[in-house]
């Protein structure tokens, strides 16, 4: 196994559908930073993406928790593979407050430690988005 030497950095995907905003107001907003569990799981069965990577919440204290999101696909196509072999953690959270036609929107953005292969495997499916937006 690769030790991580990277960190990639992205705001998750999805926040606001789904009954998510739920999970943020129930699990998330107000809670003592140490009492939020935020993890990744994989979601191989998905019919949009075989790569699908959910972003899960759990508060220690209260028991509730759900999902708060994706990773977005192009992130999850590299992290997949790992996944499928070992646990990836989150090594940081940050809550994010947007508006939304005037609504209070809640995400987050997260970092995940990578190994230089992944790193790799990432900047090229990146560059591979790009050109097929062109």
């Amino acid at each position: 196994m690769t030790a991580p030497k990277h960190t990639v950095s992205f705001e998750i995907a999805g926040s606001g559908f789904e009954g998510r905003q739920k999970t943020y107001l129930e699990t998330v907003v107000g809670a003592d930073r140490g009492d939020l569990e935020v993890f990744l799981e994989r979601d191989p069965e998905n019919e949009h993406d075989r790569n699908a990577i959910k972003v899960m919440v759990r508060n220690a204290r209260t028991g509730s928790g759900g999902q708060a999101g994706w990773v977005p696909a192009v992130f999850a196509k590299a992290l997949a593979p790992v996944m499928d072999k070992r646990n990836v953690v989150v090594a940081k959270w940050k809550l994010v407050k947007t508006a939304w036609y005037g609504k209070t929107r809640w995400g987050m953005k997260i970092q995940v430690p990578i190994s230089e292969a992944t790193m790799r495997r990432m900047r090229r499916d990146l560059e591979e988005a790009r050109v097929a937006e062109a």
